[in-house]
């Protein structure tokens, strides 16, 4: 296994013996790996992560290149059976609710609701999203049309 692919965890860092780190993976500096939880690979959970006060919680999952910033004033909170996809990015000082789901490519720039599901840059609740891409394709369509008649 080359060096890249391990996972590293910071000595003053916390994983619980049933937490699953799928390498590569770092675990930085006060971190907390909770019971049952899954790092996806390339995840960088940086120094104090904070998952539901402190914990990465039971049920929550974390897929590949998620990026999670820590909170200077007050802690970034991601509450128990959280679900985030690929490259999905929180900002600092956040509470995400219990049982949110994140999409894929989505940043996280407000509090998101328990249970809520949301996608996009910003992200927006996921219908909400899924409209905005239907009528951007549409847009760009349209303006295709529009070119060829010139």
């Amino acid at each position: 296994m080359s060096p890249s692919a391990a996972a590293r965890v910071a000595a003053s860092a916390r994983v619980h013996a049933t937490a699953a780190l799928v390498p590569p993976v770092v675990v930085g500096a006060r971190s907390v790996v909770g019971a049952h939880a899954v790092v996806g690979p390339d995840v960088d959970l940086g120094e104090d992560v904070h998952w539901a006060r402190n914990e990465y919680s039971l049920d929550d999952t974390c897929s590949a290149n998620c990026a999670i910033d820590r909170g200077s004033w007050r802690d970034t909170e991601i509450g128990p059976g959280t679900k985030l996809d690929n490259l999905a990015g929180i900002a600092q000082h956040l509470k995400i609710g219990n049982g949110a789901q994140i999409a894929a490519k989505s940043g996280v720039m407000a509090d998101v609701e328990e249970n809520a599901k949301v996608g996009g840059l910003p992200a927006v609740p996921i219908r909400q999203f899924h409209r905005q891409s239907i009528l951007l394709r549409k847009l760009a369509a349209s303006a295709r049309d529009d070119a060829k008649e010139i």
